[in-house]
């Protein structure tokens, strides 16, 4: 085969696997619940290490060594929430029972079931 044809080949499924990547990544949306549907009713477990979307009220925001800790809650039932290296994060002030959708990686860490925010929207009530 020819040398030059290889190339463009090679050329142009890179650009189509990029394009197709980029695609997916923009229009892909992580699981969303609130909070009590996520502990109550699902089976939360399978979504250990995996991005979720949760939204409730925050309750109990810390911030402490440039890290923010909080509780995002539904009612009586509540989810840890950290933020590392708060300052850096988009400059957004986190007040107490404010609503907020939280989306990130979902783990358990000293036995207690946490969030490691990456992203957090404000919802209009």
């Amino acid at each position: 085969m020819n040398v030059v044809y290889l190339r463009r080949l090679v050329i142009i499924v890179s650009v189509i696997s990029l394009f197709l990547l980029s695609t997916y990544t923009y229009y892909y949306s992580p699981p969303s619940f609130s909070v009590s549907d996520f502990i109550h009713t699902m089976d939360s477990d399978k979504y250990l290490e995996k991005t979720i979307s949760l939204s409730g009220t925050i309750r109990d925001p810390l911030v402490k060594e440039n890290h923010l800790f909080f509780k995002v809650c539904s009612g009586a039932t509540c989810v840890l929430g950290v933020i590392f290296n708060y300052k850096d994060f988009q400059k957004q002030m986190v007040f107490n029972n404010q609503t907020i959708k939280v989306t990130g990686k979902y783990t358990i860490f000293n036995k207690q079931k946490e969030i490691i925010v990456s992203r957090l929207d404000y919802v209009n009530t």
